[in-house]
């Protein structure tokens, strides 16, 4: 474990975030990426949440590889963490959020911070619903149709939770503040996931992904970035291509990061 971070020149962050417990709900092509990156910086300890098996077509996208085939994504991610570190603890769970949730999350309820990166609204409510009131922050990475962009919220007791940062971004959308990025998907295409299909395009997701991770450990390590006001940002775009709203440019190409502090809704 020295050897393994012997050029790490903060040894105490090392030792602080080597006690920390991170959960990760979603293996995918973000989740896969940002659990093997806290493993690189220290992190000693997760829980693992997915229901599904790395599948060929997953390939071009994820961190596990061909040798990894049909194996639970939780346990592939647990090689690789425990292949970067060996001391790395990992806790593995097969099964979908809205499966009985409130019972499955409850594991969640030791972690430090929990990372969601699954698409499905209802499920991101459920985990906010349950873990949120418990006064546990939440991670929120995903990337919209066709990888043109992608996002991250931190949801919180104490600034807002997923909702009130949805419906936020919704009202931002419809004044042309943000793209509406739901418009973008393709009408006679049923969409099912942001991750891109196109040369290069894991490219832009694993960027999405390594953003994230910064964003966990400076959330972990207590070195947010503040607003003028002195407000943690809790919501980030990021554009991976140039990109106008109407006759406005929005995103001026690849890794083009906007901030935002967004307050909760009175009464939430």
């Amino acid at each position: 474990y020295k050897d393994i971070f012997s050029r790490v020149k903060d040894k105490d962050e090392i030792d602080y975030l080597r006690k920390k417990k991170i959960g990760v709900i979603g293996l995918g092509a973000l989740g896969s990426v940002i659990a093997a990156e806290l493993a690189r910086s220290g992190v000693g300890n997760f829980v693992l949440i997915d229901f599904d098996k790395l599948e060929v077509q997953n390939i071009g996208r994820h961190d596990l590889t061909l040798k990894d085939l049909d194996k639970y994504k939780v346990a592939g991610v647990k090689e690789k963490i425990q292949d970067i570190n060996p001391l790395a603890k990992c806790e593995c769970y097969n099964f979908d959020v809205l499966d009985d949730y409130s019972f499955n999350l409850y594991n969640l309820l030791s972690c430090d911070l929990i990372i969601s990166t699954i698409d499905n609204q209802e499920a991101k409510y459920a985990i906010d619903s349950t873990l949120i009131p418990a006064g546990k922050k939440v991670v929120y990475a995903g990337v919209f149709y066709n990888s043109v962009a992608s996002y991250v919220i931190i949801s919180d007791k104490k600034m807002t939770c997923f909702q009130c940062a949805s419906n936020h971004m919704d009202m931002m959308a419809e004044n042309k503040e943000i793209p509406d990025f739901s418009t973008m998907v393709p009408e006679d295409e049923k969409y099912t996931c942001g991750m891109p299909t196109f040369p290069g395009g894991s490219i832009n997701t694993h960027t999405s992904a390594l953003f994230t991770s910064k964003i966990v450990l400076n959330t972990l390590l207590g070195k947010r970035e503040l607003d003028g006001r002195g407000y943690p940002f809790n919501m980030f775009l990021i554009g991976n291509e140039r990109l106008y709203i109407e006759e406005n440019l929005f995103f001026d190409g690849y890794m083009d990061v906007k901030k935002y502090v967004l307050p909760g809704n009175t009464g939430c």
